[in-house]
Parts: C-alpha cells; sequence; structure tokens
C-alpha cells in the first residue's frame, strides 16, 4: 500500500491529475510482468501526455516500478523507438507529415482537419485502440479527394 502511494504521489507531481489516469498508471508501473502494450502506452503517456525526455521518463520507470525483467537499456532504446516514431514519418513523404505536425499544433484541430481534407494527396495518422483504450497500431490515411 505505501509503495501504491509513493507512485500515485509520485504520478501527481509530474502532473497527472485524474485520479483514474493516475490509477491506471500506477497498476502498469506497480504490475510484477505487465504486457508489452501496456508498457508501450505508459511509455508514450510519459513522452507525449507529460513532455517527459527519454532519460525523465526511464529515470521515472527506474524508480517506481516493481518490474521483475526491467533492464534500463532496453528501456531507454524502446522509449527511443516511441519518440522517433510520434515525432517524424518512416516513409519518403516526411516533409509532408511535417507540414501536417506544424499546422495542426499552430490552429486548433477543426480548422487543421478542413485544411488537410482540402489538400489534394495530403495525408493523417489514424490510431487504431482496442476495447480497453490502449493504442494497437498507427495507420497512415492518404487524402485523395
Amino acid at each position: 500500500m505505501g509503495k501504491e502511494r509513493d507512485v500515485l504521489r509520485a504520478l501527481y507531481r509530474i502532473g497527472v491529475w485524474s485520479y483514474r489516469k493516475r490509477r491506471e498508471l500506477a497498476g502498469i508501473l506497480l504490475h510484477p510482468d505487465p504486457p508489452h502494450l501496456h508498457r508501450v502506452y505508459l511509455g508514450g503517456f510519459l513522452l507525449y501526455a507529460l513532455h517527459l525526455s527519454v532519460k525523465e521518463a526511464a529515470d521515472f520507470i527506474e524508480r517506481y516500478s516493481a518490474w521483475l525483467d526491467f533492464d534500463r537499456r532496453i528501456t531507454e532504446r524502446n522509449l527511443r523507438g516511441i519518440h522517433k516514431r510520434g515525432r517524424s514519418s518512416n516513409s519518403s513523404n516526411s516533409a509532408n507529415s511535417a507540414n501536417s505536425l506544424n499546422s495542426s499544433s499552430s490552429s486548433n484541430s477543426s480548422n487543421s482537419l478542413s485544411s488537410e481534407v482540402e489538400r489534394l494527396g495530403s495525408s493523417v495518422w489514424v490510431g487504431r485502440c482496442c476495447a480497453n483504450g490502449y493504442c494497437l497500431e498507427w495507420h497512415r490515411v492518404f487524402l485523395f479527394g
């Protein structure tokens, strides 16, 4: 119970305001062997929702996780993989996705989406999530008019 309280407080200190979300993330951290997708979800949340660096996220996971198979080197490598895929594209059309990211951050999402739809040949990323809310995969959708 003391370990769970420490994890919940630490999550609150780094910016997780929702009690439900803190419990969800604490459940992943305190599980002795969480599934890979849960670890990816935790890493993505730390990197993108809380804007932690790879080193900060690895430090946090190392300090508060109860994972039996924790290996800092593997965790940092996997966190860099999550970070890299979210920031850039693996395809040859990375300039188009970079413009898409810049336009969506500079304006609200509905205006950004309508401008993307109007541009022939543009692309957007669409997440496919399972029933419990974890994102399983991302698909690039090309808009052809």
